[in-house]
């Protein structure tokens, strides 16, 4: 009986089990919830606030201000990032994050964009 089962192992073509974890990985991507864009915005927001130079009341930040123009510097964008990997865990921004994804909504929608493309 044993060896029976080794030999049906040996028999199965290579595509067909190939086939099958994919479909697995297929089903378990289709369970996780999707991100609410609405909520990873509000997180990216708060998470600016928290890293800008200047006073969050005298900020002019909405979802497309660009955060640069905002006083986000060099040197809060890598707090910023290191913020949101430890918020969205898995994703990893670059330190040009902010040139790619200049506001609050690019950066929340390749938050989302990462966190829907992890296995």
């Amino acid at each position: 009986l044993a060896m029976s089962i080794f030999q049906d192992a040996a028999s199965t073509p290579m595509a067909m089990l190939e086939a099958d974890a994919g479909a697995g990985a297929q089903s378990a991507v289709a369970k996780r919830p999707k991100l609410d864009v609405a909520a990873v915005r509000k997180v990216v927001m708060e998470k600016a606030l928290e890293m800008l130079t200047v006073d969050a009341d005298d900020a002019d930040l909405d979802m497309d201000t660009p955060l640069m123009d905002a006083g986000l510097d060099s040197l809060a964008v890598i707090g910023f990032r290191d913020s949101l990997q430890s918020e969205y865990t898995g994703i990893q921004l670059g330190a040009e994050m902010t040139f790619d994804y200049p506001s609050i909504h690019a950066v929340a929608s390749h938050i989302v964009e990462l966190v829907d493309g992890l296995p």
